[in-house]
């Protein structure tokens, strides 16, 4: 009987980012995820994860606001919205149907329940956040395409990205609102904001509208 193949260990950098996150407080089913979409074994991010203190964060990294990268689109066809108040621009068939496809049956194939992050000792509201998430590794190679198609579209390099990860709802599931920075006890950030997030929708969104898809209507955050 064939043995099941096995990820790669945890290097220092990777099990630092654990143990500060784990410290943080934030969820671990993120934080886990993240580790397997990147390719780390399973056995050592659960060993990793028993082991990491919980406790006072340390203190947080302050980068100057003029170190921080600035979004350089290549868009055809953007449209701006917000009237000068947020760079924020949406364009028309940013994949082709077949792309949009491919993405679909693989955030279909792996998802678990959504997370949110919550301060050190506080409670988890489990109503909050009530949709199911894919965590996309890019050694998929249809991932990495569409995460090379994102890099390009915002001039970002992929040292700078966040694993991509694809959204799912079905009728009735919630992300209440939110802000889309990040707080001091989430997951790994530096910046304590995201300076060129992109969301692309792989369903059809007249059809989304008209029947409110009943089966699925999965999106994908970057």
């Amino acid at each position: 009987m064939a043995s099941t193949p096995r990820g790669k260990p945890l290097d220092a950098d990777w099990l630092s980012w654990l143990r500060t996150n784990v410290a943080r407080g934030c969820a671990i089913d993120e934080l886990r995820g993240i580790l397997l979409s990147n390719g780390f074994d399973a056995i050592a991010i659960e060993a990793a994860i028993v082991t990491a203190p919980r406790g006072a964060p340390p203190p947080m990294p302050s980068v100057p606001a003029s170190e921080i990268p600035k979004p350089r689109l290549a868009l055809p066809g953007a449209v701006q919205h917000g009237a000068g108040k947020a760079e924020l621009y949406t364009v028309d068939d940013f994949l082709a149907p077949a792309q949009c496809e491919e993405i679909v049956s693989r955030i279909l194939a792996q998802l678990r329940p959504s997370t949110i992050t919550a301060p050190p000792g506080a409670g988890y509201d489990t109503t909050f956040r009530t949709s199911r998430t894919c965590d996309l590794s890019d050694v998929d190679p249809a991932v990495a395409r569409l995460d090379a198609k994102i890099y390009e579209a915002i001039g970002f390099d992929k040292s700078l990205a966040e694993p991509t990860q694809g959204q799912h709802y079905e009728i009735g599931q919630v992300f209440r609102t939110h802000t889309d920075f990040f707080k001091p006890y989430g997951a790994g950030e530096i910046h304590h904001g995201r300076a060129g997030p992109a969301h692309v929708d792989v369903h059809d969104l007249s059809q989304r509208a008209a029947r409110r898809r009943r089966d699925r209507v999965p999106d994908v955050g970057h």
